[in-house]
């Protein structure tokens, strides 16, 4: 059962933009259930859709890397470490003061006056999180090793900025069911739906009239922390985009191999 706003629906479908709407079986007509002042139904929290300024891992992070994420919500430093704490907001534990700067590894965040000298022997490190005065390669991870930072892998898609690691941004982060525009670049076709098994490639459930592949709350695929950790996907594929989702989507796992 979902909750959307009326806003969520095309215009032509004629409900309140600030009214919630209660989704029960499908095909079914949404049901109000709740009115929100001007523009407030969008501001509530989606299930689906993690927030960018709550945590994801427990670790120390930098403020830097935050704000990269696309947490505006909450004031973020750029310049600080941050305590978090799993899917709390991070808190603000030390600032790092010039000439130090926040570097991040696999290992956390540090305050360092030289921040292209790893730390930790064997810390991993994304080459996107490093300053740009390294020199290191943004689609590539590092290994700590003698002092310095030595090429790992060059990412074909993304890396994970908290664990130092790439990851294909061509599988799954989630579950659920994913219109093929949702991986640019994958080989898709963007009006066919998917599934989705974390960790796996889309798999095509069937192909959707022109325009007809709608999409739901969908997780970030970012270089950025949190990496590939989110929600469920919950796209659809119907004819009509005025009544509730498809049974195919409420019971995706049905599909599953």
């Amino acid at each position: 059962m979902t909750s959307p706003c009326g806003s969520e629906f095309p215009a032509e479908c004629m409900l309140d933009p600030d009214t919630k709407y209660q989704c029960g079986e499908p095909g079914d007509r949404p049901l109000p259930i709740a009115k929100f002042p001007p523009g407030g139904c969008n501001e509530t929290v989606d299930p689906f859709k993690p927030d960018p300024c709550k945590c994801f891992k427990n670790r120390t992070i930098c403020g830097s890397l935050i704000v990269k994420n696309g947490c505006t919500r909450i004031p973020i430093t750029a310049t600080s470490i941050y305590e978090c704490v799993d899917t709390k907001e991070p808190t603000e534990i030390n600032q790092c003061l010039s000439p130090k700067v926040c570097t991040q590894t696999s290992e956390g965040a540090t305050c360092s006056e030289t921040p292209c000298t790893c730390g930790s022997e064997g810390a991993k490190i994304c080459g996107a999180a490093a300053d740009p005065t390294c020199g290191l390669d943004p689609k590539s991870s590092y290994i700590c090793t003698g002092g310095g930072s030595v090429q790992n892998n060059t990412c074909t898609t993304a890396c994970d900025f908290t664990e130092g690691e790439c990851f294909d941004k061509c599988e799954c982060p989630a579950g659920g069911l994913v219109c093929g525009s949702t991986f640019p670049g994958c080989g898709l076709n963007d009006q066919s739906l998917y599934t989705c098994v974390k960790g796996r490639k889309p798999v095509l459930l069937r192909e959707c009239k022109p325009g007809q592949c709608i999409s739901g709350s969908a997780p970030p695929i970012t270089f950025a922390y949190p990496g590939p950790e989110s929600g469920e996907y919950q796209d659809t594929c119907g004819p009509n985009p005025c009544y509730c989702d498809p049974g195919e989507q409420l019971n995706y796992r049905s599909h599953l191999n």
